[in-house]
């Protein structure tokens, strides 16, 4: 008997999150249209070392969670084309210990980036002058600030990487989708 309800249970749950519209934000929907992409090795302005790099190998672990995205190195066979630059990183001291010494920083990455469509020269997705924080102890050993220091900026790096994915999956390769989840929302809020 107790099974029965249980499974009832799960039923109702079940019945109830797919008739409300939920989807998961990370998985390509069977109507999306595949595409195909070219992302070039984004400008370093700043002093980090190999920082385009970690960008670039992001981007490409994002980018390639699905088989409806192929990453090509020929900008002519490119749908949509992803660029950008990294504008600035600096670390500002953001808390203090009771001697008024810092012991937390924090890492402010200042990125440009752009998606255009290859076929109009249309830009559908552009954010300039986008700044990504993340918080990061300071030591006192200059070998384990500048390891800390890594840490946050890949960090930052793979959270750009997938609001990147992100925005292809659900306003590039699903073209209605936010329509339809805006016009839901809407309809919810009156």
């Amino acid at each position: 008997m107790r099974i029965d309800k249980l499974a009832a249970t799960i039923f109702i749950v079940a019945i109830t999150i797919t008739s409300c519209g939920y989807y998961n934000p990370y998985v390509v929907s069977s109507n999306s249209k595949p595409i195909t992409l070219h992302r070039s090795m984004w400008a370093n302005q700043t002093n980090e070392l190999g920082l385009e790099t970690t960008f670039y190998n992001s981007l490409s672990d994002w980018l390639r969670k699905t088989k409806l995205i192929t990453l090509t190195e020929n900008v002519t066979d490119a749908e949509f084309i992803l660029t950008g630059k990294i504008n600035s990183v600096d670390y500002p001291e953001i808390s203090y210990s009771s001697n008024n010494i810092a012991n937390e920083l924090r890492a402010n990455l200042t990125v440009t980036f752009s998606i255009k469509e290859q076929a109009t020269g249309k830009t559908v997705w552009e954010k300039s002058g986008y700044t990504l924080q993340e918080t990061l102890s300071k030591v006192s050993d200059p070998t384990q600030l500048l390891a800390s220091k890594k840490v946050a900026l890949a960090e930052i790096s793979d959270n750009l990487a997938e609001e990147i994915y992100l925005y292809i999956i659900n306003s590039i390769m699903r073209p209605d989708g936010n329509m339809e989840l805006e016009m839901q929302m809407n309809t919810e809020i009156k």
